[in-house]
């Protein structure tokens, strides 16, 4: 914030526990704070993350109950610390992300990606952008 950036974007699934710090964060810095929220059934959300999780593309350290620079496992069904569906529910429940927002919030249904229009966020936020808003 200090470099002087105009916009800074931060992917997170934040909750109230880091909301106080960015509350501070951007009265000191005087940044306009915006939370774009994505819903989806959970269903969905548990489907996306049991497959992600089993992709091998996905670091280890998210699917092992140990790790080490240079381990491998090419079967990652066979990780030994895979979230159970109930502990994912849980951990959503409890960190309450669908209720998260600071600022102006814009919130969308990503159950299914194909009906989703960001088009009119992007464009109004590519307006405040370009004119101080």
């Amino acid at each position: 914030m200090e470099a002087g950036k105009k916009v800074i974007v931060s992917e997170y699934p934040f909750s109230d526990k880091q909301k106080e710090k960015l509350q501070f964060l951007a009265k000191k810095y005087e940044y306009e704070v915006i939370t774009i929220r994505l819903v989806a059934d959970f269903e969905v959300l548990w489907a996306r993350r049991h497959q992600r999780d089993r992709e091998p593309e996905r670091h280890l350290s998210y699917i092992m109950d140990h790790y080490h620079y240079g381990d491998q496992l090419e079967n990652r069904s066979l990780g030994t610390n895979h979230i159970t569906k109930e502990a994912f529910k849980k951990i959503i429940n409890a960190r309450q992300y669908d209720r998260f927002a600071l600022g102006t919030l814009y919130e969308f249904d990503v159950t299914d990606f194909t009906k989703v229009d960001y088009t009119p966020l992007l464009d109004r936020l590519e307006w405040q952008v370009a004119h101080d808003e």
